[in-house]
């Protein structure tokens, strides 16, 4: 088990450990999701990448392709959702 402490901001750091198990990279897509008993977080790595930043340089173009991933991303989820609320 790790331990990490959350910032001020509310940010933290997934562990090097964790972030080479899940193959993370730099701008990967991850969401976040609240177990039932409002105690655990899971951390799943979803398709695309955000590609927000070019040498240090933030790109009209990368954001909007990064406002195009997280749209797909969130209704890919927000699909799944309904299926297994049909199922």
């Amino acid at each position: 088990m790790i331990f990490k402490t959350l910032g001020v901001e509310g940010r933290t750091t997934i562990p090097l450990e964790i972030r080479a198990q899940m193959h993370l990279r730099d701008h990967d897509l991850i969401s976040f999701t609240l177990s039932d008993d409002n105690q655990s977080v899971v951390i799943r790595k979803e398709l695309g990448r955000t590609p927000i930043y070019q040498n240090n340089v933030v790109s009209k173009r990368s954001v909007r392709d990064t406002m195009k991933n997280y749209k797909s991303a969130l209704l890919i989820l927000i699909m799944q959702k309904d299926r297994k609320s049909v199922v």
